[in-house]
Order: structure tokens, then sequence, then C-alpha cells
């Protein structure tokens, strides 16, 4: 079933999350043509989707209920999809990745994602990337939302309930 679908800023390619069945697909629309762009070491369940205003693909692992061991974090495409680095949401000393479960961008284009974390000490929550590339937690509830959605500096989310954090 299909998880999530973009569209690129220049309207060329549809990317499409599916759960399973290699995980991630890009639709060239002017060839009609559908290629499987999942880079090899994200696994089948890519489960966060989001298209950079510059037109990079940034993608998150295991943030679904049905993620039983298939987390290994977000990485970042430049080139549509072709090649892909992992983008670093672990501090220093952390062997497990986060488990992405959304992700969208400030006004100035840094990500904010939602992180399901397995650990006393590492709280869950919604994170921002800061210009250091660290990432910092801006709810305090210590619950990921499921969905999200951010204009200005509010960041609307749904989980239990609905909510909104300033950042």
């Amino acid at each position: 079933s299909i998880l999530n679908m973009e569209l690129d800023p220049h309207g060329r390619f549809v990317y499409v999350a599916v759960s399973n069945a290699n995980g991630l697909y890009r639709f060239d629309v002017e060839k009609s043509e559908w290629k499987t762009i999942r880079p090899s070491t994200a696994g089948t369940d890519v489960s966060a989707l989001y298209v950079e205003q510059d037109g990079s693909l940034v993608i998150g692992t295991g943030g679904r209920i049905s993620s039983m061991l298939s987390w290994t974090g977000m990485f970042r495409s430049t080139d549509q999809g072709d090649s892909w680095v992992e983008v670093n949401v672990r501090d220093a000393g952390e062997t497990l990745h986060p488990r992405i479960g959304a992700i969208q961008s400030t006004s100035d284009g840094r990500l904010i994602a939602s992180f399901v974390r397995y650990s006393n000490d590492k709280p869950s929550g919604i994170f921002i990337e800061q210009s250091d590339g660290k990432w910092i937690n801006v709810t305090d509830d210590g619950a990921p939302p499921s969905l999200m959605v951010v204009s200005g500096e509010l960041i609307y989310y749904v989980k239990n309930y609905t909510g909104t954090v300033t950042y």
C-alpha cells in the first residue's frame, strides 16, 4: 500500500513510498517510467518521505508500528534518488538509529523529523536539525507524532491528540 507520495519542485518526478515491495519508487513524468530508488542500506521500510525546496529527496525508515527491526536511519539524495548519503541522526556514541515517522523542514531549510527512540536517556519526539548537524527535541511529552505540518514557526502535529509547538 502507498504510505506517502511527493512531487519534485520542477514537476518531473513523483516519489512514492510503499509498504514492503522495495519501499521507494520514482515515476519519471517525461518518460512515463517507474524505477526503484531505495538505497540498499535502507531496507524496505521507508516510512517517511520529503522533497526539499532544492529538489533533494529525504527518507526515513522504521517509523511505522509494523516496523519491527528494520530501521536504519535517514538518507538524502541530491540526484533524484540515483545515489544516497546517510543523514546523521544519532548522538555521539549512540549505536541505534531512531525510527523516523515523518519529515518536514523549517522555512530556512533545516529538517524537522519525528524520532522514536528506545532508550530511557534519549526521549522520542519532534527534533529539528541544527546548523552544526546535531538535532534538538522541541517537544516535552516524549511521544512522536505520526503526522506533522510546518507553517512559519509552528509545527502542527497529530498523535493521540492534536498539538502545536513553536520552535
